[in-house]
């Protein structure tokens, strides 16, 4: 037998059309709409170069906080998932929204769930890392007005010895001093008769 040519045509233009919904976070305004579409119009890659796009690829807003991609070229929408998921990065918005294909072609920008069905036992565990959390921020606070309110603790201030100190160190002899202040007053609450 003879061997029998491929009679398989060439494949005309492709036109692939995505859609990136990104409506959640745009009504909470967390996420430009505008800035994301100059985002891909920079980054998309065609033919191994970047704003290279000419007439193979266009994107365009379509309603509320919805992004279009026609692409009359060879076009992959993992590497369109890979894009928004890196403007996310940018943004430094990754730790709250993620990138979901709820259709072909059609992906979305939703935000991650918080909600968990063992809720009792995360309830208390949420809770002392919101408590943790605030004790943490309060002691920045008192630590920056002691730091940059506060005349005792300035730089210009002579520690004790009479030398020049750093913050750390007149905040340390504050300290000290408040703590012995302490322990004066609990022995003259505890020994009343020896004063």
């Amino acid at each position: 037998m003879a061997p029998t040519k491929s009679t398989k045509g060439r494949q005309g233009k492709v036109t692939k059309k995505f859609i990136i919904n990104a409506s959640q976070p745009v009504s909470d305004k967390i996420l430009d709409v505008s800035a994301f579409e100059k985002f891909l119009q920079e980054k998309i890659k065609v033919e191994g170069r970047v704003g290279n796009l000419g007439d193979t690829i266009q994107i365009s807003q379509i309603g509320d906080g919805k992004i279009e991609v026609i692409a009359h070229t060879q076009f992959s929408g993992r590497y369109l998932k890979y894009l928004s998921k890196k403007f996310l990065k940018k943004q430094q918005l990754r730790d709250w929204l993620r990138v979901v294909s709820t259709a072909k072609g059609v992906y979305e920008l939703r935000f991650f769930n918080v909600q968990n069905d063992a809720e009792d036992e995360d309830d208390d565990e949420a809770e002392s890392f919101k408590i943790e959390v605030v004790a943490r921020l309060k002691k920045v606070a008192i630590d920056e007005d002691l730091e940059y309110q506060n005349p005792i603790c300035s730089n210009s201030k002579r520690t004790s010895n009479g030398t020049k100190g750093n913050v750390k160190e007149i905040k340390e002899e504050v300290d000290l001093k408040l703590a012995k202040g302490k322990q004066k007053e609990n022995k003259e609450e505890i020994d009343p008769k020896s004063s």
